[in-house]
């Protein structure tokens, strides 16, 4: 906790996370759904107060760096054993799709922030290793829509695929990523 209080601060959005968030969230550390609930409130008033103070570039850095930490930490769940984690390997390899959104939204700033143009070529290199990732939908896509929640929800199944080989190598580019974040 005391390091991401020194990297908010760093970062310029202290004001953005109150004391009350901080121990709230110390002391729910083993409750999941709470901390859950914590960090995305968290992540959302962080990421309005750099829009509102035209810092959007450095909440695109953020995200990014969360989602590699997420990345990071899972891998290495699945180090002792891929088969005997098959879901959460298929939740990574999944995260391919979701790299090409955080692409698109760092080519928005890469020309006004140098930080972003150098993130965005380190996300390009695991982009590069991602793209050894097969999926293939297995099932029509169908949409179900709630009119009372007013949510759509895209549905099909499908199979992800990838040598045991390059999933090593995506770990490792992972790991890579991260470690050059908290260096």
């Amino acid at each position: 906790m005391g390091n991401a209080r020194k990297l908010a601060d760093e970062l310029g959005i202290l004001g953005a996370i109150d004391e009350e968030t901080i121990r709230e969230l110390e002391e729910n550390m083993n409750n999941r759904e709470v901390v859950m609930n914590i960090i995305s409130d968290t992540y959302m008033n962080s990421n309005a107060y750099l829009s509102e103070n035209n810092r959007a570039a450095i909440s695109v850095m953020v995200l990014t760096g969360g989602w590699i930490e997420g990345l990071y930490l899972a891998t290495a769940l699945t180090q002792r054993s891929v088969q005997n984690n098959k879901k959460l390997v298929d939740r990574i390899l999944y995260q391919k799709l979701s790299l090409v959104t955080l692409l698109n939204m760092m080519g928005t700033y890469q020309d006004q922030n140098p930080d972003i143009k150098k993130l965005m070529d380190d996300m390009q290199d695991l982009s590069n290793v991602f793209d050894k990732v097969t999926i293939v939908n297995t099932s029509e896509v169908e949409a179900l829509t709630d009119t009372t929640e007013k949510i759509t929800t895209i549905k099909a199944k499908s199979e992800i695929e990838i040598s045991p080989e390059d999933y090593v190598l995506l770990c490792e580019k992972i790991a890579e990523l991260r470690n050059n974040f908290i260096l």
